[in-house]
């Protein structure tokens, strides 16, 4: 692999959120099958980017859960829609 770094230009919440949907599809899996922690999928994004991770991102999922316009603040939901409607 090169030695090329990356920047995280999203907000730390939409950051949350990407690990959140990574953790319920269980798409990260170790070498024995095993699902990783939202927690530990948080701390691997958050150090691979650099960027110090929120105390409670738990707290960050319960707030995004309660917001009034969900599909309208969610990063994945304007992602899905911008493909799906190309």
């Amino acid at each position: 692999m090169d030695n090329q770094k990356y920047y995280w230009s999203g907000t730390k919440s939409e950051l949350i959120e990407l690990c959140y949907a990574l953790h319920v599809c269980k798409l990260i899996e170790d070498y024995d099958g095993n699902t990783p922690t939202f927690l530990e999928i948080c701390k691997m994004a958050f150090d691979y980017f650099e960027i110090n991770s929120p105390q409670y991102p738990y707290l960050r999922i319960c707030q995004m859960k309660q917001r009034k316009k969900k599909k309208a603040s969610s990063l994945l939901y304007k992602s899905y829609k911008k493909l799906f409607e190309s």
